[in-house]
């Protein structure tokens, strides 16, 4: 018996053994064969955005810009020669001057103010319908989005308050105003007859032509009668004034009035030398219609 009763406790030992092995390979198979479930993970860093107050870099040019190009007169367009026209770089003190592409360093036109605005820029932004001798100044892009005015602009440098020597305006990132010129250009007021002098520029961010920056901004006495500012000294094919014996002996004609044929000449009442042509001595265009213009430049 008691034999017995061994063997039936060593048989019994194994068989608990044997399903506790049994178990475990079970436990272990469930385990590997339950599908992983990953969690994404949350950061708990704050996201920080910062301000500057201007947008830098400069803003992305305006679909409507692109393809803009210069009008066909500016190809013919010559430099003024007038004293106040600057040396050196044209675009210096304009912000981010890459924007613009330079046709002529320097040129004269006239027209009557329409429209002024200050921009956040701080640039004073006018629009000026220009006469008829510098009306082929303007390309689609001012027609479509400034009425057909060509832009000016003042530039914080050469505006009234600004000390010269002085930084313009604090430059924020790549935004550089320049250094102030003590110009102290006032601003026109609207329906005023101007004369405008500066570079002529193509705004490629906008697609339109502008006189940017504004180095001269002056009253005239009348529309159509300034080809370019006034030189230092007369040139030399002006005549004096005429005479009142003088007069009766000659074709005394008013500048920028219409008149034909083609190819006739007159002089003013101050003595200028006059042609009847359809375009201006810069070869602007006066629109398919015959004007009195100076015969030289």
């Amino acid at each position: 018996m008691a034999g017995w009763a061994g063997d039936r406790r060593q048989r019994w030992a194994l068989a608990v053994a044997a399903m506790a092995w049994i178990g475990a390979g079970c436990a272990s198979t469930t385990t590997a064969s339950r599908p992983t479930t990953t969690r994404p993970v949350t950061s708990t860093v704050p996201t920080t955005t910062t301000t500057a107050g201007i947008v830098d870099p400069p803003e992305a040019p305006s679909p409507s810009a692109a393809g803009a190009l210069p009008p066909p007169a500016a190809t013919s367009l010559k430099d003024a020669s007038s004293p106040s026209c600057r040396s050196g770089n044209p675009l210096a003190n304009v912000y981010h001057p890459s924007r613009l592409h330079v046709i002529r360093a320097c040129i004269v036109v006239t027209g009557t103010v329409v429209d002024i605005r200050s921009e956040d820029d701080g640039d004073v932004h006018i629009n000026i319908n220009l006469d008829p001798p510098f009306a082929g100044l303007v390309n689609d892009r001012n027609t479509s989005g400034e009425q057909g005015a060509l832009v000016v602009e003042i530039v914080p440098a050469d505006e009234p308050g600004c000390t010269p020597g002085q930084p313009a305006r604090s430059p924020p990132g790549t935004y550089d105003y320049g250094i102030c010129t003590g110009a102290n250009e006032i601003v026109p007021a609207e329906g005023a007859h101007v004369a405008v002098t500066g570079p002529y520029v193509l705004d490629t961010a906008h697609g339109w032509m502008e006189v940017h920056p504004a180095w001269a901004i002056t009253g005239t006495a009348a529309a159509g009668t300034l080809a370019t500012a006034p030189p230092s000294q007369p040139p030399a094919s002006q005549l004096p004034p005429l005479t009142t014996q003088a007069t009766a002996l000659v074709n005394v004609v008013t500048p920028g009035a219409y008149c034909s044929p083609p190819g006739v000449t007159g002089v003013s009442s101050g003595g200028v030398p006059m042609t009847c042509s359809s375009q201006s001595c810069l070869g602007v265009s006066y629109g398919g219609v015959d004007r009195w213009r100076k015969t030289t430049c």
